[in-house]
C-alpha cells in the first residue's frame, strides 16, 4: 500500500490528524508521513485459522507489524478469561512465530518490563508498554495512598 505523497502521486493534501494537537508543523509533514508504520491486528479466531492467508496479504501489502490483541482474541472465542491465562499462549506464540516467518515484525502489548523477557526470547522487538490511561491511574493511586497513609494518624 503506497503512501499518500507527492513522491509517490498522491492527492491529499494536509490532514488535521492527531499531529495536529500540538501546533503541528507542515514542514515535516512529508517526512512523517514516509514514516508511517503499517501494521494490522490479529485479534480475532477466525483470524488465526486463516493466518498464513493473512499474513501473505499482508506481506504483499507492505504490512510493516502485526499487533495481537488477546483480549479481542478470547472474546471471539467465547473464552472472556483466556486472556491473561497460561493457556493463550500458544495462540500467542503462533502469532508471533509466523509473523517472523513473513517477515513481518510482531508488537506485543505488556504492563511492565518484566513481562518482555518471554516475548524477546520469541523474537519480537517491538512493544506498547502499558496504556496512558492505565499509567494515569497507577501513578494517582499512589499519591492518593501515600497522601492517606501520610494524613490518616492526624
Amino acid at each position: 500500500m503506497a503512501l499518500d505523497t507527492p513522491n509517490t502521486g498522491g492527492m491529499m493534501g494536509v490532514k488535521l490528524r492527531r499531529p495536529a494537537l500540538s501546533s503541528y508543523d507542515t514542514r515535516g509533514y512529508l517526512a512523517d508521513l514516509e514514516s508511517i508504520v503499517f501494521t494490522i491486528m490479529i485479534e480475532k479466531n477466525v483470524t488465526l485459522t486463516r493466518l498464513d492467508e493473512v499474513l501473505e496479504r499482508a506481506q504483499e501489502r507492505g504490512v510493516s507489524m502485526t499487533q495481537w490483541g488477546p483480549a479481542d482474541f478470547s472474546f471471539s472465542r467465547g473464552q472472556p478469561g483466556l486472556q491473561g491465562s497460561p493457556e493463550i499462549w500458544p495462540f500467542e506464540r503462533r502469532v508471533i512465530e509466523k509473523s517472523l516467518e513473513y517477515g513481518i515484525h510482531p508488537r506485543i502489548e505488556i504492563r511492565g518490563v518484566e513481562e518482555a523477557k518471554r516475548y524477546i526470547d520469541q523474537g519480537v522487538r517491538h512493544f506498547c508498554i502499558g496504556w496512558d490511561r492505565f499509567i494515569y491511574r497507577s501513578a494517582l493511586m499512589e499519591l492518593g495512598e501515600g497522601m492517606r497513609n501520610l494524613t490518616e494518624p492526624l
